[in-house]
């Protein structure tokens, strides 16, 4: 009798462990979390490897890092999945693929969030103009993360060559179509060299118009503001650079351009803050960074991506996603390639 006694009770205990009651592990909330690469550069590593630290410092989430491809793929990704049932639970999105997510319905506003969190205690610390693009229709939907600006990057080599100053990079427009003229090379009717790269990008395109003292749209986001004076002067300065003073390519994207870069094919490129690693490892020469160069005004447009939450998955998955959110942006975190030297901007 007590052996049958002994027997049933281990049995009952097996069941209670199985079924997750006495001495089972807790469950973990698994997230899938979508994230995009937009530039040359380790940064999908950083991404992978920052997930592993986040998933064993506790045991209550685990987050799956998804390389989602390039911004406009992830959006893609992003708008398939939510539409059929099964939205990841995390992304990095643009400014601009937040409005469409926002009028799709596939991401919540983190106010809630950030009030449990601290409210301005919690927010004020984030650069201000990255808030800006996290801010639509008066409610904060992205947190701001991986973040980025043009920069202006010059092959310093080259300018001593060309009897320029290499301790500092076009102030204005007028220098840089100078500058691009004599750092241009050509043989015969062969460019060789090119004086300047931009890439083909609206984001470049933004920054020039704000630099011609303009605005790409009104702040409800309802009006594009490009057939304005503003917005001429700018496409046409980037079209003459091309078409009349011939000191760059009709096209490149970004990828071509810092390829280039390293390569010595250009001796000036505006590219993003994201590509200073990819330059920094692979320019075998010496090359500096500045300002862009400044129209009526000096400007520059933010990029880069911020951390969404997802519409259609459980309250208890949002929470867990908000966890994972405020560890990555904790400064230590946010300032992981920080730690790498660092490039004077003159």
């Amino acid at each position: 009798m007590k052996r049958t006694l002994a027997v049933l009770t281990s049995m009952a205990l097996l069941v209670v462990m199985i079924s997750g009651g006495v001495g089972a592990a807790p469950k973990k909330q698994v997230l899938r979390f979508y994230y995009p690469v937009g530039v040359a550069g380790p940064l999908a590593k950083a991404v992978g490897d920052l997930c592993d630290e986040f998933n064993s410092s506790q045991s209550e989430v685990l987050v799956d890092p998804i390389y989602s491809g390039g911004y406009a793929e992830t959006m893609q990704r992003c708008i398939t999945a939510a539409k059929s049932g099964n939205p990841p639970d995390i992304a990095v999105m643009t400014g601009a693929d937040m409005w469409v997510s926002i009028d799709a319905d596939i991401i919540i506003p983190l106010q809630p969030f950030i009030d449990k969190s601290g409210g301005d205690s919690f927010i004020s610390p984030f650069y201000q103009a990255f808030l800006n693009d996290c801010e639509i229709s008066g409610q904060i939907y992205g947190i701001p993360f991986q973040k980025s600006t043009p920069i202006f990057y010059y092959n310093k080599d080259m300018f001593r060559e060309a009897g320029l100053d290499p301790n500092s990079g076009p102030k204005d427009w007028n220098e840089l179509v100078e500058y691009a003229k004599k750092l241009t090379v050509r043989k015969g009717n062969t460019v060789t060299r090119w004086g300047l790269e931009i890439p083909v990008d609206q984001w470049i395109y933004t920054g020039m118009i704000m630099q011609a003292g303009g605005t790409i749209s009104n702040k409800a986001g309802n009006r594009i503001a490009l057939n304005t004076p503003e917005g001429i002067e700018a496409l046409s300065f980037m079209k003459s650079l091309a078409m009349d003073y011939k000191v760059m390519p009709s096209r490149r994207l970004f990828g071509d351009s810092s390829a280039d870069f390293v390569a010595g094919k250009t001796a000036m490129m505006y590219n993003s803050t994201g590509n200073l690693t990819f330059v920094r490892q692979n320019a075998t020469f010496d090359w500096g960074v500045s300002f862009l160069p400044a129209g009526k005004v000096r400007a520059v447009p933010t990029g880069g991506g911020h951390l969404v939450v997802f519409n259609g998955i459980s309250r208890e998955r949002q929470e867990a996603a908000w966890k994972f959110i405020t560890w990555l942006t904790s400064p230590a975190n946010a300032a992981t390639d920080l730690r790498h030297p660092q490039i004077e901007i003159r």
